[in-house]
């Protein structure tokens, strides 16, 4: 193996935030034409990027990610609320909020598996998030209309059963996500 991946580790939300994504878009596209909406299969929770990898350190990530305690499969998680980074006046980001008593348990345990694999620690706390939308490059959108309302708001409810680590491949036509391992929940 020689070369690098864009790795990064992640809850799949895909089936659970197609509806309100799709819904989002249809509303608010045409009124926000500087955002680039996630592509479906594109939708996910972040539990921690590692950004260029060799690929030789690749099999030995694996290994130390399949020790992660995990939770019981069909673990509950709910999309609620939402947000803008930095702010909605000036959002570069659009994301709705991830909710799940499991979830920040799992993210210490990934730090924990990817840092005795030798990466280094990870600076930002962890704030869960599923992006829905990007301004484009070097932009940013007034989102404070489309954020009114979504404190509290409850998007979808449903469950999930596993994490993965992922390849990201940059493209001209968006990122391609390519699952690299999967690791079952309990």
């Amino acid at each position: 193996m020689s070369g690098e991946w864009r790795l990064f580790v992640a809850v799949s939300l895909e089936a659970l935030a197609a509806g309100p994504l799709e819904a989002i878009r249809t509303e608010w596209g045409s009124r926000l034409p500087g955002l680039r909406w996630v592509e479906r299969s594109n939708l996910h929770l972040t539990l921690r990027f590692l950004g260029e990898t060799a690929r030789e350190r690749v099999e030995p990530l694996v290994r130390r990610l399949e020790r992660v305690e995990r939770p019981a499969a069909g673990a509950p998680v709910r999309l609620a609320g939402g947000g803008a980074f930095p702010q909605p006046a000036r959002a570069r980001v659009i994301w709705l909020g991830v909710e799940a008593e499991w979830l920040a348990p799992l993210a210490r345990a990934v730090e924990a598996a990817i840092r005795e694999a030798g990466w280094p620690a990870e600076e930002r706390p962890f704030q869960p998030h599923l992006t829905v939308a990007r301004a484009r490059r070097g932009e940013s959108v007034d989102a404070a209309g489309l954020l009114e309302g979504w404190q509290g708001r409850l998007w979808a409810a449903g469950s999930v059963s596993e994490f993965a680590l992922y390849r990201s491949q940059l493209r001209p036509a968006g990122p391609l996500y390519t699952v690299v391992a999967r690791f079952p929940f309990r």
